[in-house]
């Protein structure tokens, strides 16, 4: 790891930077979607499991959750992707584990995210090298 590292004990001597934050440069969803998107913060992630209500529900035969939110009538679908491992995808259409653009300021070999199931949403912490999904947020 010689980015998003604060620890020599994970890295390399010499080489920490203490970034917590993916920089642009290195945002899946900013690189692909262009300059008004990128991964949700740890942040986001948080306001959007706390402060939405969430429905296991299908659409489109695609099991996932339905996020409403309770301040007004927005929604967003996240579908049950399962995640990627060692080249094998895992848990298709029972859970899925979704990126932020957070690195775990105590391990940062680790980032932030989401896991969730058909009956708990969870924030969750995973190795950085794991395939997971992302879901680009407009950026302000």
């Amino acid at each position: 790891m010689t980015k998003y590292c604060n620890k020599n004990e994970f890295g390399y001597e010499g080489y920490t930077d203490d970034l917590t934050e993916l920089e642009l440069s290195d945002d899946a969803a900013y690189m692909n979607w262009g300059s008004k998107w990128q991964t949700p913060s740890d942040e986001q992630w948080t306001e959007l499991r706390t402060e939405c209500t969430w429905t296991w529900t299908k659409q489109n035969d695609v099991n996932g959750y339905l996020v409403s939110s309770k301040i007004n009538d927005n929604t967003i679908f996240l579908s049950a992707g399962g995640y990627h491992y060692n080249n094998s995808l895992y848990d298709t259409g029972t859970s899925d584990y979704y990126w932020s653009r957070t690195v775990n300021a105590d391990n940062p070999s680790n980032a932030y995210g989401i896991y969730f199931n058909s009956s708990n949403v969870y924030r969750n912490g995973s190795i950085r090298f794991n395939g997971q999904s992302i879901r680009p947020v407009r950026s302000k």
